[in-house]
Formats: C-alpha cells, structure tokens, sequence
C-alpha cells in the first residue's frame, strides 16, 4: 500500500506543478482560471445572498394571495348585503306590518278597539269581552304557558286569555258568522281554544223586534249566543 500511495502522489504532485506552470506561463489559461473561479465565487455568495430575498418574495406571494382571497369573501359578503338590502326595501311595509301584528309587548287594549270595530260593524249590540290579568310593564313571572292551563306558544312567545261572548237574534245568524270571518282575519294572529254556539229564549229590548213568541204569557224572541275563548299571543324582545 505504501508504494502506491507514493506513486500516486507523486503523479498527481506532477500534474499541480504542470498546472501551476502552465498558469503562470500562459496568460489565457490564467485568465480563464480567474474567470471561473471568480464566477463560482459569485454563485456561492449569489445563492446565500438571495436565499432571504427569495424567501421574502415567497412570503409576500403567499400573503398577496390570502389577502385576495379574503378580498373575495368581502365582496361575497357586500353583495349578500345589497341583496338583503334590497330584500329589506322591496318587503319593508311588510316588515312593519309584522310587527304590528306580534307585538313585543300585550295591548290589550287593541284587541279590545278591534273586537269594538268588529262588533260595530256587524251591528251586534250585545257584547261582552273579559281578559285575563296582564303584566303591562315589567317581567311576568307566571309566563309558564303549562302552569296557566293553556297550550303551549311557540318557543318565545307569551299570550293573554280573553274570553268574548256574543248575543244576535236568530234571524240574523249570518252576522255571527260573518263576525267570525272577520275575526279570524284580523293582522295580529290569535289562537283560538273554544268556539261554542247555542240558542235560547230572550226578553225583547224594544218592540220593534220580531221573531216574538208568547211563553207563559211573555214575549220572548229566539237568540244565538257565540262564546269564543282564545289566546292573543306577543313576543317579548329579550
């Protein structure tokens, strides 16, 4: 092994020193030595000196990129917008209509001015009209629809009983009936329980009515009686 490590050494020796000569001889192999060394240098110090820059470049793509798509989801979000906008202003008399209808807090007192509408319209002169106890302002605490003995409202919602009892000559049951329809389509909603209807004999209240039969030498006239239980509902805004 030791001869042919000296051998080779040797020969390789020779081939630097031939090199060495040669470089300081000829001045285009000098020349060109110097270019590519001075070249590689460049390109190692080139690859260390970019690298960050080129990391920069890579980092400033990548967030130009997420921001475009967060600029993407804005403009899907603007347009959602102006669509609800439009939505909004094409249905804004029906939003106000809404809330008059479910109002956010019992008015009992509207449905006692509707029910007095109604009556007056149909020229139902015998009327009467009982409400449940109703929290006007401040928290209810008996808003448990089961406790009270009723259904059970929507999730949200609260409601007041009313019970409306009704008196019209049998003659004029198509008045009832209509009454019925009116009320029924009236803008606030109610939840009716009970409709009953039933008929009996009267006293007249004045001498112009007919239908007038003699019992045990009185004069009486045949009557409907329509008795309607329901339920006003409204809805609290938390």
């Amino acid at each position: 092994m030791r001869p042919n490590w000296r051998k080779n050494y040797l020969r390789y020796k020779s081939y630097f020193l031939n090199v060495v000569a040669n470089y300081e001889k000829r001045g285009e192999i000098k020349a060109y030595l110097e270019l590519v060394l001075s070249l590689l240098t460049i390109s190692i110090f080139s690859v260390f000196a970019l690298r960050p820059t080129l990391l920069t470049i890579g980092s400033l793509i990548k967030q130009i990129q997420a921001k475009e798509e967060v600029m993407t989801q804005l403009d899907q979000k603007i347009d959602q917008l102006n669509q609800s906008h439009a939505i909004y202003n094409n249905n804004k008399d029906n939003i106000l209509l809404l809330g008059e209808a479910i109002p956010a807090n019992a008015q009992p007192e509207v449905l006692a001015r509707q029910m007095e509408a109604l009556t007056a319209k149909y020229q139902i002169a015998d009327v009467n009209m009982t409400m449940e106890q109703v929290i006007l302002k401040g928290q209810d605490t008996q808003s448990n629809t089961v406790a009270r003995g009723k259904e059970v409202l929507p999730e949200g919602a609260k409601g007041y009983s009313f019970v409306l009892s009704l008196e019209a000559p049998i003659e004029n049951y198509s008045l009832l009936a209509d009454f019925m329809k009116d009320f029924q389509n009236l803008r606030s909603p109610i939840k009716f329980s009970n409709i009953s209807l039933s008929s009996n004999f009267t006293s007249p209240e004045n001498s112009t009515e007919s239908g007038r039969i003699t019992i045990a030498g009185q004069q009486k006239i045949l009557v409907l009686d329509m008795i309607i239980k329901g339920e006003a509902p409204y809805l609290p805004k938390n």
